[in-house]
């Protein structure tokens, strides 16, 4: 990932239902069809989508989730989430993905957002792309941005670039990665 190795990194769209929840999943036999949800009726303590603590929020949360593959070597994605924290500070977060295989070349694209009632919007984006050069060596690129609406003054825009290389011999592996970013942590 292009944030690997960094003190923070792209903002994170987690899980809303957290501590003690009801998930459920299934999958479908139509085109690749799974779909779940998750449901906490208190959420005290649990961590909204940027990976801080809440604390004594009391609120419910929820997440649902649709993903499918509708067709040889496609994946889509779709998912929303939101954290009611009882003191007007609510979490909503959504996101969706796309990849694609064709051989050994896989691409992939993301986008997600998560708002904070009366804080920072984060409007997250990437891209990727990976090659399985031979059946030892893999390379790929990846392109990631984070955009901090902010509430007052002007808007951040983090963004991280990253190359990584994987070479397997056996049981060993030699892995390398060169990541950089900018404007980290907004």
């Amino acid at each position: 990932e292009a944030d690997n190795g960094f003190s923070t990194g792209m903002i994170d769209i987690g899980s809303s239902a957290t501590g003690s929840y009801f998930g459920y999943s299934k999958s479908l036999d139509t085109a690749g069809v799974t779909i779940g949800g998750a449901y906490s009726a208190g959420s005290d303590g649990g961590t909204s989508g940027d990976g801080a603590v809440g604390g004594g929020s009391g609120g419910t949360a929820y997440d649902m989730f649709v993903t499918a593959s509708p067709a040889d070597g496609l994946g889509i994605g779709f998912g929303i989430g939101t954290q009611d924290n009882n003191m007007g500070a609510d979490v909503d977060e959504r996101t969706m993905h796309i990849t694609y295989a064709m051989g050994s070349i896989t691409v992939g694209a993301m986008r997600a957002t998560d708002e904070t009632t009366g804080g920072t919007e984060h409007n997250s984006a990437g891209f990727g792309i990976s090659a399985n050069v031979t059946d030892d060596l893999s390379v790929s690129y990846q392109y990631l941005e984070t955009e901090y609406d902010a509430t007052t003054g002007a808007d951040i825009v983090a963004e991280f670039v990253g190359l990584s290389a994987a070479y397997s011999m056996g049981n060993m592996s030699v892995r390398f990665f060169a990541n950089e970013g900018e404007n980290i942590g907004g």
